[in-house]
C-alpha cells in the first residue's frame, strides 16, 4: 500500500523514483556516445558508476572494434 501519496500523486512522482533502488531503463534513458578515433562507433550506456559499466554496441558487418 502506498497510503503515503494519497492526495499528492503524480506531483510526488520525482520524489518516489528517488527513493527506488531498482529502475527501469529504457532506449530514452541510455546516453549515447562515440568512442575511438579512427573508427568511431556509437555506444549506448545503460549504467556507469564506481562499481559497473554497462552498455550496448552495434557493428555493422566487417567493422572492427
Amino acid at each position: 500500500m502506498r497510503d503515503e501519496l494519497l492526495g499528492r500523486w503524480p506531483m510526488a512522482r520525482d520524489a518516489v523514483h528517488a527513493a527506488n533502488t531498482v529502475q527501469v531503463i529504457r532506449e530514452p534513458d541510455i546516453l549515447w556516445r562515440y568512442e575511438g578515433e579512427c573508427h568511431r562507433t556509437l555506444v549506448g550506456l545503460f549504467a556507469a558508476t564506481e562499481h559497473l559499466t554497462a552498455g550496448k554496441i552495434t557493428l555493422q558487418p566487417g567493422q572492427r572494434w
